[in-house]
This record gives structure tokens, sequence and C-alpha cells, in this order.
């Protein structure tokens, strides 16, 4: 091969090279680079996932301080209880008890409030509390759950983390029926009967004898020499077909006299 035919080789094959080269480098650049993430937004948590909790407040963190388990009013953040049903908040645990609206939103946003309470009297570090549980509940604007830890974040950053404990609907798998239970506990035994209302909640007289066999009532513990109305709803336990009373409050409480 002569002098002439080389240079005119070279003069071809150098370009088509090049255009190989940077056809070579495009492909690997393009295997090295990160994929495109489809950037959703965050689906919202279900409604149920609030509902199927009873929520016991465990701390509060102001923004960028420690998280504490009593509230700046003196009372431990335990005594808190947060329920969700129906579109309703319910708070206990306090001086009186706490209620309002909730709508959550996208992105795992909720709003709460307008709240209202009852109006008893109690002491001054209990309604303290009180009124602290409403000022955070003023600013909440997001929530998160993982798995039986709930945390509610206020807009100034302020965090109420709590745990939850399945409510009877979801550990007994239905709804309960609603009733009220008269329990008189002496020194000679506890006795009890159900008390029942008419349309306008005026208790009938119906004389109902008393009974001795005490079934119990979950989360209740009667004192002695005193008389309550306990407005509980009864379930079915799934595992023994009996039935199970669940209190749901204290209407009337009451010195034996």
């Amino acid at each position: 091969m002569n002098t002439t035919t080389k240079k005119r080789l070279n003069l071809f094959l150098t370009p088509l090279l090049m255009t190989l080269l940077a056809s070579f480098v495009a492909a690997c650049a393009s295997q090295n680079t990160a994929p495109i993430m489809n950037n959703k937004p965050t689906a919202p948590i279900s409604n149920k996932d609030l509902t199927a909790m009873k929520w016991q407040l465990v701390s509060i963190a102001q923004k960028g301080q420690s998280a504490k388990t009593a509230l700046n009013a003196g009372p431990q953040a335990s005594r808190f209880n947060f329920s969700f049903k129906d579109g309703r908040l319910s708070i206990r645990g306090g001086c009186n008890n706490l209620g309002g609206m909730y709508k959550l939103g996208d992105g795992n946003r909720i709003t709460m409030g307008p709240m209202m309470g009852t109006k008893m009297a109690c002491a001054e570090n209990l309604m303290n509390a009180d009124n602290e549980i409403l000022s955070y509940i003023s600013g909440i604007t997001d929530y998160a759950i993982n798995g039986r830890a709930l945390t509610l974040t206020t807009a100034f950053q302020q965090r109420l983390v709590f745990k939850g404990t399945p409510t009877p609907e979801t550990q007994f798998g239905g709804k309960g029926v609603r009733k009220f239970i008269e329990i008189r506990n002496t020194d000679a035994g506890l006795q009890w009967r159900e008390a029942k209302y008419n349309s306008n909640w005026i208790r009938i007289k119906d004389n109902a004898a008393w009974e001795t066999v005490y079934p119990g009532i979950q989360g209740f513990v009667p004192e002695n020499n005193r008389e309550y109305i306990v407005r509980i709803f009864e379930y079915t336990d799934p595992a023994t077909q009996q039935a199970v009373w669940v209190k749901d409050m204290i209407t009337s409480n009451g010195i034996l006299k």
C-alpha cells in the first residue's frame, strides 16, 4: 500500500472511529444515569388506621427540643387518650371531656376542631393541662402512623406521639350494644341491674331486680360504699361467644346513703 492510499484510508477511518467511540461513551453514560422516579404524592393513610385504635399520649416535643413525658402544666401526658370515630375526635384524661370534628386531607394532612368540652371544675393543673392540649390541637396539620405509633405534628413543628391499643370494635370484630348499668357497691357485696331510658332520656322505673353475680366491666373498678350508673358497650367475644362489657363513661357517681 503506497503512501497516498494510506492517507486516504486514515482520512476515511478517523471520522468513523470517532463516531463509534462517541456512541459507545453515550451508551455507557445512559446506563449509569439514575432511573427517573415516579414522584406521585403519598396516598393518605386511611381513616380506618385512625379509628381502629385508642391512642394514649406518650410524649410531646417542642421544636428543636427532646420529647417530654409530662405536659408543661405538670400532669403526665399518659393521662390523655384520643379516640377517632365517625369524623369526631374525643379526648379524655384531663379535667373535662373534650371533643370536636376532624378531617383528613391529601398527603396525610389533618385538621381538628372546633373543640368543645364539659364544664367541670378541677385542680388547677388539670384545667391548665386541658388548655394546653387544646392549644396543640388547634395547630395540628399533619399525622403519621407507623404500626401502633401515631405522630401528630403542628404548624410550629411540635410533635405529639401516641401509642395505640385496638378499640373494642377492632378487638371483637363488630359494634357493641349500648347499655346503662346501675351499680351499688356495699360492704355486703356488689349489686347491679340494667337502667333503661325512654326516647327523651327519662329513666324508666321498671323496678328491675338487683343481680349479685357481677360479670365485670372492662376499664371500670367500683369503689366501696358508692353507687354508679355506667354507660357500657356490650360485645360478643368471638372466641368464647360470651358477652363482654366495656366502659364508655360514668354518667352518675355518688356516695351510698
